[in-house]
């Protein structure tokens, strides 16, 4: 079989949001109306996963009430912004929002913080509870996870660990071990001004930076190190660790490999002093080849995972040029599978950015769903997980800049159900994440029916 995964080429959409669907154009819906045709239409996904699609892409506010007691409660994990912003629009106020929040069954979900022309969600405070509410409808309960003890603690070079790693959900760490990423470097004359056309990665450190908000392009090993080993004393709360930031072309990639590698194994000396023989560490990053999987892997890390964000050459050519020209699509696809075979299926992750398909290669949902999907089986059979995120149109990209906006709603619950089709067909999950650790994608929470 070639390792090319044999996605058919499609016309670029050059009509911005003429989504169609079956041939006919896609009608223009409110919030209220998409979110109840989409319940009624696929009654089989649970309303949490539907809400959680629904208010990445639509967004949410808070009531004025909601918004002060969360500013007051001092116990309540802090906002900090990891490598995108999540709010739609530039703000240059001090935000007391949150990273994400949860609903009462579980489901992780970010907070998307968004104006109210987005006809976002509301979050409202009643009768001393959290509500995600619609058109004052009152829909799901929302609850928020408490500060971690380390996070107003510093090291000893006097940085707030906090700044260092950060938590997503109740049971995960995430370092950021840069905030920048080189194919945004206008002065880099192979690469620079390539950045994917969804990523607000620059722009987004820019902005956090000169808002003086505690905000660190580049993270330091001995940091690392000491924000674990701080944070493994609150015994078992901890599941995952996970290390993600921008792209580093120069030699090969050999300093962004460098950097994960020693950081990997920073941390994992930390656990290996409380006993804990292998941490459940995990990067994102860029494709390696075979013999510097294997360094990662003995460094620490327990799973791998791979940012091609779109599925097909053609599309990824075009949404990801500075990716595209350092390594090519055909090398992305090569060391995830060769991954497999240091980390082991389930272990491996291909980094999609679900929804990047409908910007610039399809207007058809069921095309650009049936295609994507085909890639997805692809990458199952030979044992990775297609994951990843959801697009959000963020200020500082050029998809924002062009004027685009999110697929409609049903684009993702067909894709949800077919990636979750697909991955019982082939008895394959993640095991490096879980429904708690993953608020920016419900792939994670579909583990939970198979």
């Amino acid at each position: 079989m070639s390792l090319i995964i044999p996605i058919a080429k499609a016309k670029r959409s050059e009509v911005f949001n003429a989504f169609t669907l079956d041939g006919r154009p896609y009608p223009k819906m409110s919030r209220k109306e998409e979110f109840e045709y989409c319940r009624q239409k696929y009654p089989n996904i649970p309303k949490t996963i539907l809400l959680k699609n629904h208010t990445a892409q639509r967004g949410i506010m808070f009531t004025d009430e909601a918004w002060e007691k969360y500013d007051a409660n001092k116990d309540l994990k802090p906002y900090i912004g990891l490598v995108f912003q999540r709010h739609k629009k530039n703000h240059t106020e001090k935000l007391a929002v949150p990273l994400d929040f949860m609903y009462s069954d579980g489901t992780l979900s970010m907070f998307c913080l968004s104006p109210i022309e987005k006809d976002p969600y509301v979050i409202d405070y009643i009768d001393g509870r959290y509500w995600m509410t619609g058109d004052g409808e009152v829909l799901e309960e929302v609850l928020f996870h408490e500060k971690p003890k380390y996070y107003d603690k510093r090291t000893t070079s006097g940085q707030l660990m906090q700044h260092i790693g950060m938590t997503i959900g109740s049971d995960t760490i995430v370092f950021s071990p840069v905030r920048h990423c080189h194919y945004f470097a206008e002065k880099n004359a192979t690469y620079g001004k390539n950045a994917c056309r969804f990523c607000d990665m620059d722009p987004n450190t820019q902005l956090q930076m000169k808002m003086g908000r505690g905000f660190k392009t580049r993270i330091q090993t001995q940091d690392v190190y000491e924000t674990m080993a701080e944070a493994l004393k609150e015994e078992g709360r901890w599941r995952h660790h996970f290390y993600t930031g921008g792209s580093d072309p120069r030699n090969n990639f050999q300093q962004e490999f460098e950097v994960y590698r020693d950081m990997i194994a920073a941390a994992s000396k930390a656990g290996k002093e409380v006993g804990i023989d292998r941490l459940p560490l995990y990067p994102l990053m860029c494709p390696l080849d075979k013999a510097r999987v294997q360094e990662i892997y003995d460094a620490g890390a327990s799973a791998y995972c791979v940012h091609i964000e779109v599925l097909g050459k053609d599309k990824f050519d075009r949404q990801c040029p500075g990716k595209a020209q350092a390594q090519g699509y055909e090398f992305f696809i090569q060391s995830m599978i060769d991954a497999v075979d240091v980390f082991g299926p389930g272990n491996v992750q291909a980094g999609l950015v679900a929804g990047a398909e409908m910007m610039d290669g399809y207007n058809d949902i069921g095309e650009a769903v049936a295609d994507t999907l085909e890639g997805m089986e692809f990458l199952l059979q030979h044992g990775v997980v297609p994951g990843g995120t959801c697009l959000t149109i963020e200020p500082g990209s050029s998809l924002y800049k062009e004027g685009q906006t999110e697929p409609p709603l049903e684009f993702f619950c067909r894709l949800d159900q077919g990636r979750h089709a697909l991955s019982q067909k082939y008895k394959l999950a993640a095991k490096f994440y879980g429904y708690k650790s993953q608020l920016y994608t419900p792939f994670a929470d579909w583990q939970r029916y198979m």
